[in-house]
């Protein structure tokens, strides 16, 4: 909502004192640190984008350490105040329908993954949007410790979640990415950070297979009366790509222990070539 995020003044107070607006100083100079060190550990490259970037301070805090610094922020005011120091902002909300021209070697998001509703999707965009050797580096408030420690204090209606360094790691990783490291951080653990990469190997399996899909059923859309010849385990898997599985009229198979017998979701029977049969 458009109102919300320009209204939205808990942390960020836009247009009222630029020098003062936005994350303590403490807190900048540990996000400084911190990727500086995932810099030099990871070997990363020069392009950086930072999702909620409010008026941009983490922009200007690392552009000496990167060449092509983008942010995204869906607030109109903060975007107004970081157009105003010359950095490179857009006014979006960043989701899966969100696609950059460009890849980026380091994606951050601080402090915004407890604002979102739609997870997999903000997660889905990540991944498409870094470079395969890219990380993503994600600083949400630690919220083992909120509950451990009955923080109500530090409990906001604005936030639609909270995170454990389990809770997170299982999030990425069944979201295509492989979590390099999980700490507390920052004054008394009162923050979690994690480092993700891209699960390349999971990505080329999944895309293969949809890449075949779809070259597939393209083929089988313009046929009526469909036989198969050879019906092994991995041809059952091809099998199950087929989407008109209603057009397969017949299964051949020279196994004659699979004589007469059915595969699954498919109502044509498998049988033994004859020359009747093909015919």
């Amino acid at each position: 909502d458009e109102d919300y995020y320009d209204d939205y003044d808990i942390v960020y107070n836009p247009e009222q004192d630029l020098e003062n607006l936005g994350y303590p100083k403490t807190l900048l100079l540990f996000y400084q640190s911190l990727l500086k060190d995932v810099i030099s550990r990871y070997k990363i490259g020069d392009s950086l984008l930072d999702v909620g970037c409010g008026s941009g301070e983490i922009l200007e805090i690392m552009s000496p350490y990167f060449k092509n610094c983008v942010g995204i922020e869906p607030s109109k005011k903060c975007c107004k105040l970081a157009k105003r120091k010359g950095l490179n902002v857009i006014n979006d909300t960043f989701n899966n329908t969100v696609d950059f021209s460009d890849k980026y070697d380091c994606i951050t998001c601080f402090m915004v993954l407890e604002h979102i509703e739609d997870l997999k999707g903000f997660i889905d965009s990540i991944y498409m949007n870094l470079a395969d050797n890219g990380v993503a580096v994600i600083n949400v408030p630690n919220g083992k410790k909120i509950i451990e420690n009955a923080m109500y204090s530090d409990v906001f209606q604005e936030h639609l979640n909270y995170f454990t360094a389990e809770s997170i790691t299982k999030l990425f990783e069944n979201n295509r990415f492989n979590i390099v490291s999980v700490e507390t951080c920052y004054t008394d653990d009162l923050y979690l950070t994690a480092v993700a990469k891209k699960n390349i190997t999971k990505c080329l399996l999944s895309e293969k297979k949809e890449d075949d899909k779809q070259c597939l059923n393209d083929i089988i859309k313009e046929l009526s009366n469909i036989g198969l010849f050879g019906i092994g385990i991995r041809a059952r898997n091809i099998v199950n790509l087929i989407c008109e599985k209603n057009k397969i009229k017949y299964l051949f198979d020279n196994n004659k222990n699979i004589d007469n017998k059915y595969l699954m979701n498919c109502d044509a029977k498998i049988n033994l070539p004859t020359i009747d049969k093909i015919n």
